[in-house]
């Protein structure tokens, strides 16, 4: 499978796009990614920024009776900051002296 309309629509997931699909030892391996699309934050709107992609495997539907395991290429996305949210995290840290993981907490970063 190359990834087309018709592909994707055979799983019934439309966030995602089937890159390849094999039989191995008697399972469907179906190799699975998001759309690439604009993401931001829901509560400050912040545009989250790419960086690579981890795999995950997770099992799904049987398709013709035999097993399916989605092999899903998930995207890792990193929130950026703005100066006045940096500024703020500092001031936090460094002045009012709250811990890094609390302040972390209250602007949902890691």
């Amino acid at each position: 499978m190359d990834g087309s309309g018709d592909a994707t629509e055979l799983l019934g997931m439309g966030d995602f796009v089937v890159l390849a699909s094999s039989l191995e030892d008697g399972e469907r391996y179906v190799l699975v990614e998001t759309r690439c699309r604009v993401v931001g934050c829901p509560t400050c709107g912040v545009i989250a920024v790419g960086h690579g992609r981890s795999v995950v495997q997770v099992r799904d539907l049987p398709m013709s009776g035999v097993a399916v395991r989605l092999v899903w290429r998930k995207r890792l996305l990193e929130a950026g900051l703005t100066t006045r949210a940096a500024k703020e995290i500092c001031r936090r840290v460094g002045e009012d002296g709250h811990s890094v993981a609390q302040v972390a907490r209250d602007f949902g970063v890691g």
